[in-house]
């Protein structure tokens, strides 16, 4: 009896030993994931952040729960954002695979059934971000789970087309607009991304500045040079690039580096060229809410082909204000036509002078182009037949920057009580009424003077003549 039940256990063990075999095979299943890059210079890590059952269909894993928790939602952008999150640079974790471009071609990789996240790890310097990838190994498509044919191509994610910019730099802080007053210097960034590579050489890099003509560019004022994390900036010398003016009447130029610069490979090492100039705004500027606005681009040509290459850049503006005099009579309230008055603009110190002006033919007078700030307006000539007003009037200028329209605008702040446009009143002088008792009696007495001097002179002439 204890015979047969030991036999019978066996065969019941032996049973299950069975049908265990294939549950092993499935999950030691392996499938072949052919992978390449089709840009130069980038090394990818290929982790696992989830296991797939595929007799269940689930997603399971200890180590990443909040990517198996998207995952479980059927969120693969979540999953990329949960994966994304992970500080792998301080995570303990093994990649399943690495790949780098130097080597070349396919590679196959025998993987088991999961879900894959591929992380760059080197890129070349002209490459800004790189977007990560998820790759399920198997996927479940149509009714079955399917592996891929194709090669994969771990670069399809990368944009490395360049980017250009324009800032106003404004001590440490770099800005897309400032308020100025004409005469006033504006500092000036362009930054524009590296282009090509030690094997893909360029034949042209140039950054375009487009200025409009109320700005002068300050000849001489320009300074390039290369930049990269991590690394001292290379300053180019006067012979290395060449400024090119524009031929368009306008003060716009263009910044081309010289062949022995995109012809070596010290270029190629650094991320970005940065361009520092200056600008004065002078008279042709546009006054008031409509700023002047200035723009860059990139253009560039690879030494393999004769495509220009444009890439658009950023626009900024610069602004400067006015205040507006309306001279009146204090009576009537009506515009002074036709006699004119002059006025004194001070600065905040009541004493400073900054512009001086006349009323025009209709009474009206603008001092242009002045940076924000407090201001005091006094009338330092009266009209003829008027009294002088001599008080100073306060004028505060508070710009507030916004967009309208896609571009940028300027209004006067009115909550803090700005106005740029002041009237000022006179009074009529009043002169002694002609023909009155006061009158006549300087008349009479200056007569009489005028009388007796005449008689002595007779009398002193006579004299003499005896």
């Amino acid at each position: 009896m204890k015979t047969t039940k030991r036999v019978i256990a066996i065969a019941l063990a032996a049973l299950m030993l069975v049908a265990m075999i294939p549950l092993a095979v499935v999950s030691a299943t392996s499938y072949e994931l052919k992978v390449t890059s089709s840009k130069e210079g980038f090394a990818f890590e290929i982790i696992k952040v989830a296991d797939i059952d595929t007799q269940k269909g689930t997603y399971d894993s200890t180590e990443y729960p909040t990517v198996v928790a998207a995952l479980k939602k059927g969120d693969t952008a979540a999953a990329l954002a949960a994966a994304d999150a992970i500080e792998w640079d301080k995570t303990d974790y093994v990649p399943v695979f690495t790949y780098k471009t130097t080597d070349t071609g396919v590679k196959n990789v025998d993987v088991a059934a999961g879900v894959y996240y591929v992380r760059c790890t080197e890129k070349p310097s002209t490459v800004k971000t790189v977007k990560s990838r998820m790759i399920p190994v198997p996927y479940y498509e149509d009714g079955a789970w399917k592996t891929y044919d194709e090669v994969v191509d771990l670069a399809s994610k990368i944009n490395v087309e360049p980017e250009v910019h324009k800032y106003i730099v404004e001590g440490e802080k770099l800005t897309d607009n400032t308020v100025v007053a004409i005469g006033d210097t504006v500092d000036f960034r362009l930054t524009a991304t590296v282009a090509g590579s030690t094997t893909d050489k360029l034949d042209k890099y140039a950054i375009v500045d487009t200025m409009e003509k109320g700005i002068t560019y300050t000849e001489g004022s320009a300074k390039v040079k290369l930049v990269k994390s991590g690394a001292n900036d290379r300053i180019l010398a006067d012979t290395e690039f060449t400024i090119v003016p524009a031929n368009d009447g306008t003060t716009s130029f263009r910044v081309d580096l010289a062949k022995s610069v995109l012809d070596g490979d010290e270029f190629y090492s650094y991320t970005d060229v940065v361009v520092d100039f200056k600008g004065v705004l002078n008279e042709s500027a546009k006054v008031g809410k409509i700023g002047n606005e200035n723009h860059d681009d990139l253009e560039y040509v690879h030494k393999a082909d004769t495509e220009v290459h444009f890439i658009p850049g950023d626009t900024v503006y610069v602004f400067t204000l006015q205040i507006d005099v309306l001279k009146i009579d204090a009576e009537t309230k009506e515009p002074l036509k036709n006699n004119p008055a002059e006025f004194t603009l001070f600065a905040d110190d009541k004493t400073t002078v900054v512009k001086k002006g006349e009323t025009d033919k209709d009474g009206n007078l603008s001092f242009v182009g002045l940076n924000k700030g407090t201001y005091y307006v006094q009338e330092t000539k009266a009209p003829e037949g008027y009294n002088l007003n001599t008080f100073q009037y306060e004028v505060k200028l508070v710009p507030v920057i916004s967009e309208e329209g896609g571009k940028l605008v300027m209004n006067l702040d009115v909550a803090q009580g700005t106005t740029n446009k002041i009237e000022v009143e006179d009074t009529k002088s009043v002169l002694p009424i002609t023909g009155g008792t006061g009158t006549m009696m300087f008349m009479i007495i200056g007569g009489s003077l005028i009388l007796l001097a005449g008689a002595l002179l007779v009398v002193v002439l006579k004299k003499r003549s005896k």
